[in-house]
């Protein structure tokens, strides 16, 4: 089987995008009904996922870069390259959270 599920305008989408992507809109969806049970702004809580997102995507690539830096020290043009690979879900979390964190301490 393909690590590519199909392509748009020339540009492979990979397999674990989609599933990537799938958790991150079905974890939302659940959430949107935990916060009605639980009676939280879902407003906010969307608010928080539009920093932490972008965040944690971040963090993934810095972390994978970090423990992966004597390839990128030689190569600083392909640190933003995330297209090969090289997202760590550890940098992801880490950031995310961290992230959600500061602003729901500034903003809520």
């Amino acid at each position: 089987m393909s690590s590519t599920a199909f392509y748009i305008f020339g540009i492979p989408i990979k397999w674990y995008g989609i599933l990537i992507a799938s958790g991150m809109v079905l974890g939302i969806l659940i959430a949107k009904n935990s916060c009605k049970i639980k009676d939280i702004d879902y407003e906010k809580f969307l608010d928080i996922l539009l920093i932490a997102i972008p965040s944690g995507i971040i963090g993934a690539r810095v972390y994978y870069v970090i423990f992966e830096f004597n390839y990128y020290k030689n190569h600083l043009s392909e640190i933003i390259n995330i297209r090969q690979g090289g997202l760590a879900i550890h940098g992801g979390i880490i950031f995310g959270i961290i992230s959600a964190l500061i602003y729901a301490k500034n903003k809520i």
